[in-house]
């Protein structure tokens, strides 16, 4: 008897210690830390780690100051797993919303993960002060657990190996960086058809250049393959840092027809943009329609089939 309530007293503190964690949010033993996916789970493909239905949560392994408005957040997967994602793709994080009734809503927001291996990814994650997102990741801690899943609407129509490209010209501001380089280390690292890439990065000071350090070794690594061309500027003709970047203000048609590829008959030329509305605006006409006529890359010859 005195045994039977012993096993009882035993379960229920294991229940209640994972109910806490439940609860909280928060995870102590990264080698634990790992929930199970729903018996009614699917997936966007085979050997993707996060369900298309349901959040599956993550435990933070660390967090690290990118720059003075972003963060580098690692995450763990179990022992032998890596995220099995597609290049290019994004995972959506699930942001949770308290409501004015007091119940939370699940908010989901997209993040390209930049680096993927066996047991663990990072999310580089700009922090907007007064952003739902910016708030909550602001107050992220290691161990805590948060959910993530993918949506067929997060994987990207252009793939690695990016067939039959053999110039790329990528145009990117702030942390439309992520993808960018999501997909810099599998071309460089992995023999792509990808002959040449050229980055044309744009923020608006020099403080606010995420993953600089990485760019600039890609760059030194691969010298004839790859380069980056920092174009730094909050205005259009902001030429404050002209003693420190070369090219400043904001990208535009020059610039590109300058430091970019022009466009080729065999569609083996092609420019990736990711940024701000304002970005797409300016350089392609918008960010969901074809190539606007009278854009910059209109202008320069180029196609809705040559830009990404």
């Amino acid at each position: 008897m005195i045994m039977q309530w012993r096993s009882i007293i035993f379960f229920f503190v294991i229940v209640t210690f994972v109910s806490s964690i439940n609860d909280d949010q928060t995870c102590e033993n990264p080698d634990t830390c790992f929930e199970k996916a729903p018996s009614d789970a699917k997936y966007v493909s085979e050997g993707v780690y996060f369900p298309s239905n349901s959040y599956l949560k993550v435990r933070v392994l660390a967090i690290k100051e990118e720059t003075h408005n972003s963060k580098l957040i690692t995450f763990g997967l179990p022992p032998d797993n890596s995220l099995g994602i597609v290049i290019s793709s994004a995972i959506l994080m699930n942001v949770p919303k308290k409501e004015e009734d007091g119940k939370t809503k699940s908010i989901p927001r997209p993040y390209n993960p930049i680096r993927m291996k066996e047991g663990s990814f990072n999310l580089l994650v700009k922090i907007y002060p007064e952003g739902l997102a910016g708030a909550y990741v602001s107050d992220l801690k290691v161990g805590d657990m948060v959910g993530f899943k993918q949506t067929k609407g997060n994987i990207k129509k252009f793939r690695f190996p990016f067939k039959g490209v053999e110039k790329l010209t990528m145009v990117a501001g702030g942390t439309g960086i992520a993808p960018m380089y999501q997909a810099l280390v599998p071309i460089l690292e992995e023999n792509s058809k990808v002959k040449q890439i050229r980055l044309l990065y744009s923020n608006k000071t020099p403080q606010d250049i995420m993953l600089k350090k990485e760019l600039d070794a890609l760059m030194e690594k691969h010298p004839n393959r790859f380069v980056v061309h920092y174009v730094i500027g909050e205005e259009k003709d902001d030429g404050r840092h002209s003693s420190m970047y070369k090219e400043t203000g904001w990208i535009d048609e020059d610039k590109i027809r300058r430091l970019g590829f022009p466009p080729s008959d065999m569609n083996s030329s092609i420019v990736w943009i990711c940024g701000v509305d304002k970005m797409y605006e300016s350089l392609a006409g918008s960010r969901m329609k074809s190539l606007t006529e009278g854009s910059a890359l209109h202008n320069l010859g180029f196609t809705t089939e040559m830009v990404w």
